[in-house]
């Protein structure tokens, strides 16, 4: 099931990077994390997300050149993540987790 959840997430991952696929080329970019990552969603080109195991959850303003930690109310695994705007944004993760935030990630409920 585990080895489901993250093909799941490359897929999404992927569908959410063909927009940008055609003008740009991938660089590696270290996050600083230790823990495994498991999702990633971009709102726009500059600002996005990354979550994963432990309620790891990181935020980048500069396209993933520079990555800071997100305080976050759960320490349950993060299996995915998806804003719809810039500012309305949704974590799925382990033990029915649900949480939601309105302010591009400052706070979450």
């Amino acid at each position: 099931m585990l080895s489901m959840k993250r093909i799941l997430c490359v897929l999404t991952f992927c569908v959410n990077m063909m927009p940008f696929m055609g003008r740009t080329q991938f660089v590696v970019q270290h996050s600083g994390v230790d823990s495994d990552l498991h999702c990633v969603h971009f709102p726009s080109p500059d600002t996005g997300y990354a979550a994963g195991l432990e309620g790891t959850l990181i935020k980048t303003t500069s396209a993933g050149r520079h990555w800071g930690w997100v305080d976050f109310p759960t320490s349950e695994d993060i299996n995915d993540i998806f804003f719809l705007t810039g500012l309305k944004g949704y974590v799925l993760g382990e033990n029915n987790t649900f949480l939601r935030t309105l302010d591009g990630g400052e706070s979450w409920e």
